[in-house]
């Protein structure tokens, strides 16, 4: 018998049946190129210690997986023996509108999460990329989008945690209730972690009140400069919008056609997300206007209702259609502010979209071909001009052939030995994800 049928035979005597995938199928879970083993879909956190304790004991690695929607980001595994899929890890254990918090197993998605919360008109206010996205792979990725501006980063909504540990430990962390300050914030070492130091199982949210009469304002300009003064006055403003936003002409055009719509023109825009009572938008439109042509604006346009819906999903959609080519680079950027626009109007060959108020900046090439020494120049320029900021920079999806070229977590900095450390501590044989993380850990 081999190797792999041997692993996959004795998984079958430890876990349900079921809970191991047929052979036909691993192939389809390859991560970077690399087939694993065998791939499991555990139903219950027991399941999911089970083959975590296996795989400990016998010097396996294990590659958890929500839906896939952010395999690329990451250096190759060194090792693929388990692929771990978190999909049958689906319910929504708990909602208590009273106390606006939520619990949800890390295979459940976010849509099927929202549209839950949404019969309580409430929602956990988070608007990251992709629609299938779950749970697990928001929270392991630090993933987010344009809301974040009012609302906060994934690590500021998350409440409490369950993970099952390199080791198969199962262990609790955080709470579910709003005002918790018992013990250490391990909830935060989690959050972004890419599934390194623990497997997500469980996560409770803080909770919003659906939006009320959601708009968006959007201002196009001749230059980048000018859209970069009129989002600088919006958050130097009194205003307190849902999301401030910036796009390039490249960005603007893919908006348009995944939206549907023919304006806003192909040129610099900032759009700016906000709800409220009928006096608060107006106050809103009439302020952004007057903002608008202080800088410069050679036009605006509100969108509300079906056509602010189709360009919030044009948001939410745009990475998938950016990086849907063979050839491609997605880079995730975060400065000041203040240090956007220029870096934004030295890399205008790129679709660059901006989340302002945070000074992240993700920024897409498509290639006809795949030119490696081409693609290390377009990343050498973007990055040299982030460090001089004092920045970070992260790769979030490049062809696994190139990836060995290009350095996809940024250049090494001080924290990436405290991160080692903590890796060592927790998963010191290397279970989980090796080599996929920051510094290759």
């Amino acid at each position: 018998m081999s190797a792999v049928k041997t692993i996959a035979a004795r998984l079958k005597e430890i876990v349900p049946k079921k809970t191991v995938l047929p052979e036909k199928e691993w192939s389809q879970y390859a991560v970077d190129g690399k087939e694993p083993a065998v791939v499991v879909a555990p139903a219950k956190a027991k399941s999911v210690s089970d083959v975590l304790k296996f795989a400990h004991a016998e010097g396996l690695s294990v590659i958890p997986r929500g839906n896939g929607t952010k395999m690329a980001l990451g250096h190759p595994p060194d090792r693929a023996d388990i692929v771990l899929l978190t999909a049958r890890l689906n319910r929504i254990t708990s909602h208590e509108p009273a106390d606006m918090v939520a619990t949800a197993q890390a295979g459940a998605t976010l849509a099927d999460f929202q549209a839950a919360l949404g019969k309580e008109n409430q929602w956990v206010p988070l608007d990251p990329p992709h629609a299938e996205a779950t749970i697990g792979g928001i929270i392991a990725t630090r993933s987010s989008g344009p809301c974040r501006h009012l609302f906060g980063a994934t690590k500021d909504l998350v409440l409490g945690l369950q993970v099952a540990m390199a080791d198969g430990t199962l262990t609790k962390c955080g709470g579910r209730v709003v005002k918790n300050v018992t013990g250490y914030d391990l909830n935060k070492m989690y959050v972004g972690s890419l599934g390194s130091l623990a497997i997500i199982l469980e996560a409770t949210f803080r909770l919003r009140p659906v939006p009320l009469n959601e708009q968006c304002f959007v201002a196009s300009f001749d230059s980048v400069p000018d859209a970069g003064r009129f989002a600088m006055s919006v958050l130097n403003s009194p205003l307190a919008p849902i999301s401030v936003d910036a796009a390039n002409a490249n960005c603007i055009d893919r908006l348009k056609e995944l939206a549907g719509r023919k304006t806003p023109p192909t040129a610099p825009a900032v759009m700016v997300g906000y709800d409220g009572v009928a006096k608060a938008t107006a106050r809103f439109r009439k302020d952004l206007k007057a903002m608008a042509s202080d800088a410069g604006a050679s036009g605006t346009t509100v969108l509300k209702e079906t056509a602010l819906q189709k360009w919030k999903l044009a948001i939410r959609d745009l990475p998938g259609a950016m990086t849907n080519s063979a050839h491609h680079m997605a880079v995730k950027v975060s400065v000041l502010p203040t240090e956007l626009s220029p870096i934004v109007e030295a890399c205008d060959s790129a679709g660059i979209l901006c989340r302002a108020g945070q000074g992240v900046g993700h920024f897409y090439w498509e290639f006809a071909d795949d030119s490696s020494e081409h693609i290390s120049t377009l990343y050498g320029n973007l990055a040299s001009r982030v460090e001089s900021c004092g920045g970070h920079i992260t790769v979030e999806s490049l062809p696994t052939e190139l990836k060995a070229d290009i350095p996809l977590w940024g250049p090494n900095r001080g924290d990436h030995l405290l991160m080692r450390a903590i890796k060592d501590k927790l998963d010191p044989k290397r279970v989980l994800n090796p080599g996929r993380f920051v510094g290759g850990i």
